[in-house]
């Protein structure tokens, strides 16, 4: 058991770690109509969605084995803080694609309304990122990794 989840600890390290390191995302610049510009930064920010699901779930997989995977440790500051960091996510998010909706309405009268509002929704999604990265780094003191990504459309 110690064996599966150290290997599942580092397979999910190395992904995202190594995933953060060289995210591949598109240059929406180079894209020719406003269609392509449009599929072109949705495809971005499911690469950076995908990324922050995978850091959210690292950092909730580190406080359930902070411990050992056969500790039966389950203390109440664990269990607290892993509570406040599923309620933090659940109110970013929703903070995230509110906020998002302010694009919208800013290029309310122009086709790149939405471009301009998925790609700022990317750019929250990596902030968020780099967020949950830091609080990792904080609460374990383990190597902070900031994810350097140029948003571009």
């Amino acid at each position: 058991m110690k064996l599966f989840v150290l290997s599942l600890t580092l397979s999910i390290s190395i992904q995202v770690y190594g995933l953060a390191q060289a995210i591949p995302h598109e240059d929406c610049t180079k894209s020719g109509s406003q269609t392509d510009i449009n599929w072109c930064v949705v495809r971005n920010f499911k690469i950076a969605d995908h990324i922050l699901d995978s850091v959210y779930h690292l950092v909730l997989f580190d406080l359930s084995y902070e411990h050992g995977p056969d500790s039966m440790d389950t203390s109440l500051p664990d269990t607290l803080t892993k509570r406040s960091i599923i309620r933090s996510q659940q109110a970013w998010l929703k903070y995230r694609d509110e906020d998002s909706r302010v694009i919208l309405a800013f290029y309310s009268t122009g086709s790149a309304a939405n471009a301009e509002s998925w790609v700022y929704k990317t750019k929250l999604t990596m902030d968020r990122i780099n967020e949950l990265l830091l609080l990792r780094e904080y609460s374990y003191g383990r190597e902070y990794y900031n994810i350097g990504w140029s948003i571009s459309h």
